[in-house]
């Protein structure tokens, strides 16, 4: 079986993943059906074919695919799905790529792996485990208190954690959706924890 070679781990490193097509080929399929979208202008594919169609990515032959594997597709595809929606417009209450807002961004990408979460950056704080901040994972919920103190009113999605820098993706309100760092002194400021939901 061919499929998809590296994938990045929680620390945002390029990993080997073996993939068993039979058991996962529907995570898989909406996997290379992101990254698709989001390099189809990249000329170094290695043309090789995928039984999904054109497949963006480097492969080798490959095997099997364990849970943690699993995991980290749909952790890919998760943050694929929400780079797609690079420069869309804050809208409140907007859920698609004409406009939408913080949750509705989250709510949004969880939904295309197949994950439901409540609508609201409050609710959603309340879903999956908590985590501490060193131990930040790509794919983890981050939340803030942007306006009054101590009450979470914000939410994104951690899109790496390299060295212990934590970027994440979040609809702002005033530049739409875009991937933010908490090396930034102002979210480490109003920062109010992170949940895991895979």
């Amino acid at each position: 079986m061919r499929g998809i070679q590296y994938l990045n781990n929680s620390r945002g490193q390029r990993v080997k993943a073996i993939v068993d097509l039979n058991k996962y080929g529907k995570e898989f399929a909406a996997f290379v059906k992101s990254l698709e979208a989001a390099e189809s202008s990249n000329s170094n594919n290695s043309g090789m074919s995928s039984p999904f169609g054109s497949n963006p990515v480097a492969g080798d032959n490959i095997a099997y695919m364990g849970s943690s594997a699993s995991k980290q597709v749909k952790v890919n595809s998760l943050i694929a799905k929400a780079q797609s929606f690079y420069g869309t417009p804050y809208r409140t209450g907007g859920t698609t790529a004409s406009g939408m807002d913080c949750s509705g961004l989250t709510q949004t990408v969880f939904k295309s792996i197949g994950v439901q979460i409540p609508r609201v950056s409050r609710d959603q704080a309340r879903t999956g485990q908590a985590v501490k901040f060193d131990q930040a994972q790509a794919g983890d919920l981050i939340f803030f208190a942007t306006g009054t103190p101590n009450r979470i009113n914000h939410v994104g999605v951690v899109s790496s954690n390299v060295n212990g820098e934590v970027k994440f993706i979040h609809a702002s309100s005033s530049r739409g959706v875009m991937e933010a760092s908490m090396n930034n002194n102002y979210w480490r400021k109003v920062y109010m924890g992170l949940r895991r939901v895979l």
